[in-house]
């Protein structure tokens, strides 16, 4: 489901003339706003976001640290990085269902940035208690990866994607967010 919902919203936004590439670790895409005026690309004002997509039946999400510290400090070419949660309630899942359903978080660096450092300290901790040992006996830790849990609570008050097609299109140097499905895109 999570792989269908990635291509949906992919879809979705490239709807609405925005770029979305495929990315590495620490995020799944890069979103660019190409606005057109009299038929022809205008150069971006702000810059590239990264957008991480999440699906989920429960009531939270989780992000790795790797996601978590590329939200709170995305690499010098993006201007910053946006959590998209899409509620899915089965396997059947439309673009209308992520259109409605989907919610925007531009914000979250500063809601993770507590969890984020307590668990990139602990991961350090963690690194360095693994190297003590003394007469042959060591501390033996867990195995699995610190994640970040993001709740409804938090995620529930993003924006929607209509409002975050606006916020991109805004944040792209004042471009009209009413830009017609029918400009060419030559």
């Amino acid at each position: 489901v999570g792989a269908k919902v990635e291509k949906l919203i992919k879809q979705a936004l490239e709807t609405e003339h925005i770029s979305v590439q495929r990315t590495g670790i620490g995020s799944d895409y890069e979103l660019e706003y190409d606005f057109i005026e009299n038929g022809q690309e205008q150069g971006l004002v702000v810059g590239k976001y990264l957008l991480e997509v999440k699906s989920t039946s429960a009531d939270s999400v989780r992000m790795t640290l790797s996601q978590g510290n590329n939200a709170a400090n995305p690499p010098s070419e993006y201007v910053g990085y946006i959590l998209c949660v899409c509620p899915v309630n089965s396997d059947i899942v439309t673009e209308d269902d992520i259109k409605i359903g989907a919610r925007f978080m531009f914000d979250i660096s500063s809601a993770i940035k507590e969890a984020l450092d307590s668990g990139n300290a602990l991961q350090n901790m963690e690194s360095t208690l693994k190297g003590a040992g003394d007469h042959g006996v060591r501390l033996e830790l867990g195995q699995s990866p610190k994640r970040l849990r993001v709740s409804r609570d938090a995620w529930v008050h993003g924006i929607d994607f209509n409002g975050a097609v606006s916020q991109l299109k805004h944040l792209a140097g004042g471009a009209d967010t009413t830009l017609k499905s029918n400009v060419s895109l030559s």
